[in-house]
């Protein structure tokens, strides 16, 4: 009979090394992969964005050029300089936010639901109802969440942007809501549950269970932007690492609800006092 050859021992430290290097990769491409659709949801955003600089602009262009033709006239000036503040104020706003959308530098995983939801709606620049859509909110001011902010910000970038195409072109309704509960009698704090509603065409059945699986697209409405097919997996993920989850309910011509659970904190010192 052959001999066997005998067998190499395993250095059981290279292995655990290799391992730990081939996991810190993976988080980091996925730390990636979640910046790169960031960026991509910000060029879905760019027709917006512009469109809504050059409408802050043009008023203030106008003002300026009447207000050196009659540079004797100060009321005429000062309505000229008002309208250039209110213009550059609302420009900032908008840029700020967005750049702090792309960025990734906030280290506290500590968000004020209110807050987030506020900068969503700013980056996506145009306003809902130029769209038909009506927008309600109704989000308590003391709802604080354990995640990072940019990272709900991003999750209700995308569940908004969905909501908005889903409604393509006839419009409806968006409505975010906040709500905070209590596990028990006690007064415990419970998780803050976000929902994000919209009157769209709704979802179909047999789609729901795959919806958070790469890839998965839903139907595309007229007129709407088609994603990468990644958003809503980033989303879930995002929220399963802040120890909160996201469900989906839908009907076919009556619109979607998304629910997201997250835990409830207290805000910094820092934080209370901005």
């Amino acid at each position: 009979m052959p001999k066997s050859s005998p067998k190499t021992p395993v250095d059981q430290a290279a292995l655990t090394e290799r391992i730990d290097e081939l996991a810190a990769r993976i988080q980091q491409l996925e730390r990636d992969l979640q910046h790169a659709e960031r960026l991509a949801t910000v060029g879905t955003l760019a027709g917006a964005i512009a469109h809504e600089f050059n409408n802050i602009l043009t008023p203030v262009m106008s003002y300026a050029q009447l207000a050196l033709h009659s540079p004797n006239n100060p009321e005429l000036v000062a309505k000229a300089l008002q309208k250039a503040v209110d213009g550059t104020e609302k420009a900032a706003h908008i840029a700020s936010s967005v750049l702090g959308f792309i960025r990734d530098d906030d280290t506290a995983p500590i968000t004020h639901v209110a807050a987030a939801v506020q900068d969503s709606l700013t980056c996506l620049a145009r306003e809902p109802e130029k769209d038909g859509i009506q927008l309600n909110l109704d989000i308590p001011q003391d709802a604080w969440v354990r995640i990072r902010p940019v990272a709900l910000q991003q999750v209700l970038m995308n569940l908004v942007l969905n909501a908005r195409d889903a409604m393509q072109p006839k419009g409806g309704k968006i409505t975010i809501r906040s709500t905070c509960s209590t596990w028990n009698s006690g007064g415990r704090n419970g998780p803050v549950i976000i929902t994000i509603s919209d009157t769209g065409h709704g979802i179909a059945p047999d789609l729901i269970p795959r919806l958070f699986q790469p890839f998965v697209r839903g139907p595309k409405a007229p007129g709407a932007s088609r994603g990468t097919g990644l958003g809503l997996v980033i989303c879930k993920r995002l929220i399963n690492e802040a120890g909160g989850t996201i469900n989906v309910e839908s009907e076919i011509g009556r619109g979607t609800t998304f629910t997201i659970t997250l835990p409830r904190t207290a805000p910094t010192a820092e934080q209370k006092a901005a």
